[in-house]
């Protein structure tokens, strides 16, 4: 497997990732809010985490292991069109190593992907336009009724 140029964005706005090329290729995360009887000091955390450290990199090494060996068994079909589906297959095969259900890591990953693109797609006025101007039904006419009516659209998706 060859990974191009990774890279890991840190934000909190949904509309990080905004261009639909990558937004197909973003794996966007949502942390649960840090509630105020669950702060810890820094030391605290560090300490339990160098606890934890050696187990979690032996986890970390059984999805890897686990990952080279499966992942060319691991099949797509039924999970529609998959951006990304060798490090799907790959990711999928190393979760299912650790425990996790087959089929787990995929639906999640479909998920998300959706969930992007309807962020990307919210954000994108002439896609609004497109969608209004279906959701409005407009019938077939003259060329340049259609264009006044698609001006009319992005300039209020532009305004709001």
């Amino acid at each position: 497997m060859q990974i191009c140029r990774p890279q890991l964005v840190n934000g909190i706005q949904d509309d990080l990732a905004d261009r639909p090329d990558m937004v197909e290729r973003t794996i966007g995360v949502e942390m649960a809010t840090l509630h105020e009887d669950d702060q810890r000091p820094e030391e605290e955390f560090w300490e339990e985490f160098g606890a934890a450290q050696a187990e979690i990199l032996g986890l970390l090494y059984d999805g890897v292991s686990g990952a080279l060996a499966g992942y060319r068994g691991v099949s797509l079909e039924g999970f529609g069109r998959v951006r990304m589906m060798d490090s799907a297959r790959w990711a999928e095969a190393g979760c299912v190593a650790v425990g996790s259900e087959s089929g787990e890591l995929l639906t999640a990953y479909v998920k998300n992907q959706e969930r992007t693109m309807r962020i990307a797609f919210r954000q994108d006025p002439v896609a609004q336009a497109v969608a209004l101007l279906m959701e409005w039904r407009v019938k077939r006419g003259e060329p340049g009724a259609l264009a006044g009516e698609c001006r009319a659209v992005v300039a209020r998706a532009d305004e709001s």
